[in-house]
């Protein structure tokens, strides 16, 4: 599978502040930074706060995108955007958020909540798999949980058929959340969803929090398409 972009992080000092021109072996720079997110422990640190903490991928023009992202959310009271997607103008073609009731919930273009996962645990580490495909303006959503098992699944219409042309992981200004870590972004222009990786990420929230994927032996042996991390 070919990728568009990747952000991984091989090779930067820890702790290594987010900019425009931050990246390790292999990855893309993001195109914008706000707020003050930080590469430690393997994974892009957003940190809690009430300003926006983002990094942007723009400038793509994509019929069918696939995204793959391990992401760890540390708290269960705000609703705060985690992975949103824009078409080629800015304007928004869906988003993957918290809740204040400790859900995750998929949103549609005109930012309506239109599925809701069960409750999560703060600090476990998940892998959100998805694919849109304008024609239909269909978003297929897999989230695995630390097992690499299905934690849920869902197929919803985004209400828009615009092609995906921009990537904010991260929040806006607004509710303070979080924090929010985020690693091993891959995005592919592509309706086949890109998998786990298979090398597990060994990152951690700042605070109390639990990290199954960086234990488990069981998991590490899980191979995928996508690239492995040395």
């Amino acid at each position: 599978m070919a990728y568009v972009r990747r952000w991984y992080g091989v090779g930067l000092d820890d702790p290594t502040p987010m900019t425009t021109e931050t990246a390790g072996a292999g990855d893309t720079p993001f195109d914008a930074v706000d707020g003050s997110p930080v590469y430690t422990d393997e994974s892009i640190d957003f940190p809690l706060s009430s300003g926006a903490e983002v990094c942007n991928w723009t400038g793509l023009d994509l019929a069918t995108m696939a995204l793959r992202i391990y992401f760890a959310f540390g708290a269960t009271t705000a609703a705060v955007p985690i992975a949103s997607l824009f078409d080629t103008g800015g304007a928004r073609v869906a988003r993957f958020d918290s809740t204040n009731s400790g859900q995750f919930v998929a949103r549609n273009a005109a930012n309506s909540g239109v599925a809701y996962s069960g409750a999560y645990t703060p600090g476990a580490v998940y892998v959100l798999d998805l694919t849109y495909v304008a024609e239909t303006g269909v978003i297929d959503i897999v989230l695995l949980d630390s097992t690499l098992g299905p934690f849920w699944t869902r197929t919803y219409d985004t209400g828009t058929t615009n092609s995906f042309g921009q990537l904010r992981l991260g929040r806006d200004s607004g509710t303070a959340g979080g924090p929010i870590d985020i690693a091993r972004v891959l995005l592919a222009g592509t309706a086949t969803h890109i998998g786990p990786d298979a090398i597990i990420p060994a990152f951690a929230l700042t605070g109390p929090s639990v990290h199954p994927f960086a234990t488990s032996a069981s998991q590490r042996a899980f191979t995928v398409d996508g690239p492995s991390r040395s």
